[in-house]
Order: structure tokens, then sequence, then C-alpha cells
């Protein structure tokens, strides 16, 4: 490959507890890329829909794994979910990231002791504040008797790092959400699965 291919800038980013409960995803370092623009998608959740995809080639000693995100600073800016580390090639990596939009998350929680007379006692803590990406898995409209509602069940995929709890409710983007089903054996992400649901 010659020098002059890699003029893209690609800044990496690492996530970090910047204070106590709070996760954001802070700049690591930068480095030039090759980047190619993909006519298929990438997965970022093994649940959802697929996402544009963008491949960069980078020198093999920039500190990239699965577990950073990045922004392609020179394609007009946007965040990417590296999907794909491909080292088969001597003295470069092979990304495979996918076009994404993190979204501000926040759990709310709560712990439940034991209050005056032996009655429950419900305490809320500090928020879990943190950057997740939100995919769309499927909506579902129910006619019952005599009302209707829909609902919405979407991916939040979190780095590795945020741990949630069946029934939490997360903020995402604005919106309250339930955690339904968490997926955790991906070794650098978690996927939950989240409803919202209406009256029609």
């Amino acid at each position: 490959m010659n020098a002059g291919d890699f003029g893209d800038r690609l800044e990496v980013l690492e996530l970090v507890e910047t204070s106590l409960g709070t996760w954001e995803w802070v700049w690591l370092q930068t480095v030039w890329a090759k980047a190619e623009h993909q006519n298929y998608r990438s997965l970022v959740s093994n649940n959802s829909i697929l996402q544009r995809s963008t491949r960069f080639t980078v020198h093999a000693n920039t500190n990239i794994t699965l577990h950073n995100a990045l922004i392609f600073a020179t394609g007009g800016g946007g965040h990417c979910h590296i999907s794909d580390i491909n080292m088969d090639k001597p003295g470069f990596y092979i990304l495979t990231a996918a076009f994404v939009e993190h979204q501000n998350c926040e759990c709310r929680r709560t712990e439940t002791g034991m209050g005056v007379l032996n009655r429950p006692d419900v305490v809320e803590l500090d928020p879990l504040v943190f950057p997740g990406i939100l995919a769309e898995k499927y909506l579902r409209q129910s006619q019952g008797e005599p009302m209707s509602y829909s609902e919405y069940r979407y991916m939040l995929v979190t780095p590795k790092a945020i741990e949630l709890e069946i029934g939490e409710l997360v903020e995402v983007g604005g919106k309250l959400c339930q955690v339904a089903v968490a997926h955790l054996l991906d070794p650098y992400k978690n996927e939950y699965e989240v409803v919202m649901r209406w009256d029609n």
C-alpha cells in the first residue's frame, strides 16, 4: 500500500468512568486510515437489523481492540462501532465498522431494604449513566378488549463494562424503556432487549 492511501483520520475512543457511575467515550489516539465504503451492511447486534458499514485499513502498530469505538473524522464525522478486526495482512489491521448513533443512557436504580415495622423501604440510588447504541428489533400492535396497545422492542448495545438487571428502567435518548432480556455472552459488548409500551 502507498502512504498516500492513508488519508482518512480516525479518532480512537476508549470507555472511561469519568465520575462515580458515569461512563463516557473519551479520546485515546488519532490514527490515519484507508477508508473503503462497503455495499453490504454490518452487524451491531446479533438480534437486530444491519447497519451501513465501512472498512478501515490501519497500520498494525495501532492499539485498537473491539472494546474501542471510532469517530470517522474526515468522513463527515460519525461514530463507528467496530464489529471485526482482521489481522491476516502482515503489517496492517483491517477494521470492519458500522456507522451508529450513540445515545445517552441513564439507568434508574433502586434498592429495597427493611424500614419501620419491617416494611419494605425503597431507596433511590445514584443513576448509572453510559453511552449505548439503540438498534431496531420489531414493533407489535395488539388489540384487546376494550383497548389496544403498541410495543416497540429495541436492542440496546452497551460496552462490556455496563451491566443492567432485568426489569430496570433505562432512559435512552429521552425515551423510557424497561430491560426485558439480557444477552451477555459476547466478550466485547452486552445486548439488552428493551421494551416501550403505550396505549393506542
